[in-house]
């Protein structure tokens, strides 16, 4: 399966830009935190990664308005391989 890219421009996702001065066109990505260690340091900090989740559907809804058809899918995250290898101290993709 290919990569799908979830990333929309805020006037998408929010109707207009958001309390900025951007015209709209940012992309916002979904986001998810994780409380426990795992293999990444701050030098990772802004940089694209290649991680394979495992997630499990929890729900999924569409609806149709003025503006179109919205879907939203949640899941929950169940695990992370983030498909890296230690070199000298840190972790590189």
């Amino acid at each position: 399966m290919s990569m799908i890219e979830i990333g929309q421009k805020e006037k998408e996702l929010y109707g207009s830009p958001v309390a900025t001065k951007s015209s709209g066109d940012k992309m916002v990505y979904p986001s998810f935190s994780v409380s426990k260690e795992i293999p990444i340091d701050e030098k990772s900090i802004g940089k694209e990664i290649t991680a394979t989740v495992k997630l499990r559907v929890r729900s999924i809804s569409k609806r149709s308005d003025k503006s179109g058809n919205n879907y939203t899918c949640s899941f929950d995250v169940l695990g992370i391989d983030l498909n890296q290898k230690k070199q000298s101290g840190h972790y590189n993709k």
